[in-house]
């Protein structure tokens, strides 16, 4: 089995989706919820013509949960917030709340501050809405959104039947591979061509029909959201 491991790196109030195989790259942060699991884990694809599935639960020591879900990460995340709002960026005010909401944390003096001084500005006129509070009016638009869903949720079984081509004799012609894996999953096309611009380039360098008979693999991880409960109001 030949393999090339990826790093995990995380910041709570985001997933990381990672995708290891030759030479690939992590595709960086995912500013959406993906479906909750019991723990972070890794879903591992190996190749030789066939695709065979494991899945495996990564059981994180208590040492490196608290350095990604507790609280100094989380002081960490707000100031970043903090850095965020100060230079114009609105949305990192949502941005706080949503990570007060996550860790159970009380909401610091400048994202509160900035909320009474929002509710004032809505109340007079002066600050339009909710979206010119939030920086919602900055966001892509639903359909941009949309299709960046569809390629989180779908990278893994991409990748997997780029390999499985691969390995199968397919030739790396982008018509070909592209258009044969966006009819088989019924997805369109541009995703799956995305999907391998920003992870699945190691593929071509699996030699065509896998002629050294190698049991190529490659795994795509995602690490949750943090979600405490259980913490009194005061």
């Amino acid at each position: 089995m030949r393999a090339v491991a990826g790093e995990n790196l995380f910041i709570p109030g985001g997933c990381l989706a990672a995708s290891a195989g030759s030479g690939a790259e992590p595709q960086g942060w995912i500013l959406h919820e993906h479906p909750r699991k019991p723990s972070p884990y890794v879903n591992i694809r190996t190749s030789n013509r066939v695709i065979t599935l494991t899945m495996g639960i990564i059981n994180f020591s208590k040492d490196l949960q608290d350095k990604m879900y507790g609280d100094e990460m989380a002081l960490r995340c707000l100031k970043n917030c903090e850095d965020r709002y100060s230079a114009g960026k609105r949305e990192a005010l949502f941005e706080a709340l949503i990570l007060c909401a996550r860790f159970q944390a009380v909401i610091p003096e400048w994202a509160a501050d900035a909320i009474i001084d929002g509710e004032t500005a809505l109340n007079s006129g002066e600050c339009k809405d909710l979206n010119e509070l939030f920086g919602g009016d900055e966001l892509a638009n639903q359909s941009t959104r949309k299709r960046e869903a569809r390629i989180r949720d779908n990278t893994q079984n991409v990748l997997g039947m780029l390999m499985k081509y691969r390995c199968e004799g397919g030739w790396m012609n982008a018509e070909q591979a592209f258009g044969e894996i966006s009819e088989g999953m019924n997805l369109p096309r541009r995703d799956v061509e995305e999907i391998y611009r920003r992870s699945g380039k190691w593929v071509k360098d699996i030699p065509q029909g896998n002629p050294g008979g190698v049991n190529y693999c490659f795994g795509h991880g995602v690490i949750p959201w943090p979600r405490r409960r259980g913490r009194s109001v005061l």
